[in-house]
């Protein structure tokens, strides 16, 4: 019967990903800290957005920190797409879009918390720009969630590539330096 080895086949690849979830259950769990943040600026000659600065250089679990990329871009900005994508542990992949001037709220999986695309003011004139998002990340996460890759890209109207950020989070070292 061919509905039995379908589920005979597929069997399996249920019970792994049950045991991944429940071992990402029980596996280290991050409580309260920060976050650091690194970042790169990943457009190449044809995007007309370069980012130069991100700040902050942390976010606290638990609390909402807006993440803002300075650049500058070399064209009016009237209209065009973004895309958020997240990528933490071997189970989170997530990817969002939407309109680049407006503000939109993206729930991430397991309630783990959201990214909120926050808008570019259209028309953006050409020269000195400031792109913010608001990321909130619950107080306890399974460690391996701990370190995310959280990228940006825009494309406008004609579809020219606009800008391209790459964010990376990582556990801070909760321990001081002892000064002797």
């Amino acid at each position: 019967d061919m509905g039995k080895h379908l589920m005979a086949a597929t069997a399996p690849r249920a019970l792994v990903a049950c045991l991944a979830l429940l071992g990402l259950a029980a596996a280290e769990s991050v409580t309260g800290g920060t976050l650091k943040l690194t970042w790169t600026d990943c457009a190449d000659s044809t995007t007309h957005g370069h980012v130069t600065s991100l700040s902050p250089a942390e976010m606290t679990l638990g609390a909402v920190t807006t993440i803002t990329g300075g650049g500058a871009l070399d064209e009016e900005v009237t209209g065009g797409n973004f895309t958020l994508t997240m990528k933490a542990g071997f189970l989170v992949h997530e990817t969002f879009h939407g309109d680049i001037c407006k503000a939109q709220k993206f729930d991430l999986p397991m309630g783990m918390g959201y990214l909120k695309w926050d808008g570019l003011k259209c028309p953006q004139a050409k020269g000195a720009v400031n792109v913010p998002m608001d990321t909130y990340l619950k107080s306890e996460l399974p460690a391996s969630l701990a370190s995310a890759t959280i990228t940006s890209t825009g494309t406008s109207s004609n579809g020219d590539k606009l800008l391209c950020l790459e964010v990376k989070t990582a556990k801070a070292d909760d321990v001081p330096e002892m000064v002797i």
